[in-house]
């Protein structure tokens, strides 16, 4: 997921350039960052050159691949609460649309 952070070094770069992030302007983006991030008071290794790389590979791709994927998951998890025969994934899950993984998460209520 795309930290508030990282999203406004993305919009400012596109502000900046008048043009949309694309992969060939990797190392400039890279560059950029971290130059925002000095001027505001952040070290420059806030986020790692390989962080802001993996964003400008996957700035503006399709979300319609990962929204079918959750989608299918809902409904399966639809179907098993309606049948009754196999048990609902326990609370979370966490899907990594850059790498295609998918994790469940059980959250645990703390008793007071």
């Amino acid at each position: 997921m795309i930290s508030v952070k990282k999203k406004k070094v993305l919009l400012e770069f596109e502000h900046v350039k008048d043009k949309s992030l694309s992969e060939a302007q990797a190392n400039e983006f890279v560059k950029f960052s971290q130059s925002q991030l000095e001027k505001n008071g952040l070290p420059i290794d806030f986020f790692t050159s390989e962080e802001l790389e993996l964003l400008a590979e996957v700035a503006h791709t399709d979300i319609v691949p990962v929204a079918a994927i959750l989608a299918g998951m809902l409904g399966q998890e639809v179907v098993k609460a309606i049948s009754q025969k196999d048990e609902p994934m326990c609370n979370c899950f966490y899907f990594e649309g850059a790498t295609g993984a998918g994790t469940v998460r059980k959250i645990v209520a703390f008793a007071p």
